[in-house]
């Protein structure tokens, strides 16, 4: 798996500028207004992802914006419940074909909803302006990108700890995440790039 790098660029002002009051997410304005209004196709779409990865057992619940930053601007990487995953598709008590057609239909759903995320990112860039780009979508579409790379660590673990050679159709599914996660990668430095130059003047 190729690691994705994490985007850094104009997220840590970005970051920083959210810490203090989280809910104002217009760059264009100076209103203060609820996470959960006027939410975007991007926000649906990432919380869709979000739920169903800590609902299936692929991650932990997310410590929320504060984990978020502290992944941004340390490089770490997030805590994970790779070991849950684990116990959850059933390594070591399953057969281990069905074990495989569960990892693989992990994979390829998460690449999917990912996939799907993406779509919205790529229509919000396509359709630029200076009202569409909001801090809430954008830290959102970080906090499910995070998300996809812990996913990614649980799929891997399980194959690992299966100790067995992949099927044909585990591998493609896996690989197919990756290419989604690379594709999520470079959306969240445009979507950060964007932001930042069309909002640079309204970052305090």
């Amino acid at each position: 798996m190729n690691q994705p790098v994490v985007p850094l660029a104009g997220l840590l002002a970005i970051c920083l500028a959210g810490c203090a009051t989280v809910t104002e997410f217009r760059g264009e304005t100076t209103a203060t207004v609820s996470l959960t209004e006027e939410q975007s196709a991007l926000r649906e779409a990432t919380d869709q992802f979000n739920e169903t990865a800590e609902t299936r057992g692929w991650v932990e619940k997310s410590g929320g914006l504060a984990e978020l930053a502290s992944v941004l601007m340390s490089g770490r990487e997030a805590e994970t419940s790779e070991a849950d995953y684990v116990s959850l598709i059933g390594i070591g008590e399953r057969p281990t074909d069905e074990v495989m057609r569960t990892l693989a239909s992990d994979a390829t759903d998460a690449a999917d909803r990912l996939s799907h995320m993406s779509d919205m990112a790529e229509a919000i860039l396509r359709d630029a302006t200076d009202s569409n780009i909001v801090r809430s979508d954008l830290i959102a579409y970080e906090q499910a990108f995070v998300n996809a790379r812990k996913c990614r660590r649980s799929f891997a673990n399980a194959a690992d700890t299966a100790a067995v050679m992949l099927p044909a159709s585990t591998e493609m599914a896996l690989a197919a995440f990756d290419s989604e996660i690379d594709r999520a990668n470079d959306l969240a430095d445009r979507l950060a790039d964007e932001y930042s130059g069309r909002n640079a003047g309204q970052i305090s």
